[in-house]
């Protein structure tokens, strides 16, 4: 059974596999929904990379976040961490007014 996030990303998100990269990208507002999308599956977001569309071609910006499990922290409280962390590098990041700005997100399950 496919769980909020994966039906999201299927039908909200850009595939990345012309990048080599098996998953999708976002734009700024689809990325902040994914972000609903994970809570609801019960997903914490690792990190994530940013990649650059134009002119046909698909290309990594170099430019990532990323968030560690805290020892000892509970997995609520990291998805919760992790999820804001996200939302605040999405929504604060400057875009390029050449390219479409796609943001992959690195998922991860409770463990």
């Amino acid at each position: 059974m496919e769980t909020e996030y994966e039906i999201f990303a299927r039908e909200h998100g850009r595939s990345l596999a012309a990048a080599g990269v098996k998953s999708f990208g976002f734009e700024r507002k689809p990325a902040l929904a994914a972000l609903a999308a994970l809570r609801e599956s019960g997903l914490a977001v690792l990190g994530g990379e940013v990649y650059s569309a134009g002119n046909g071609e698909l290309r990594l910006t170099y430019d990532n976040w990323s968030t560690e499990r805290r020892s000892a922290e509970s997995f609520d409280d990291f998805q919760t961490r992790s999820l804001a962390a996200a939302e605040h590098y999405i929504s604060n990041y400057r875009e390029s007014e050449q390219a479409a700005t796609l943001y992959a997100l690195v998922e991860c399950e409770r463990s």
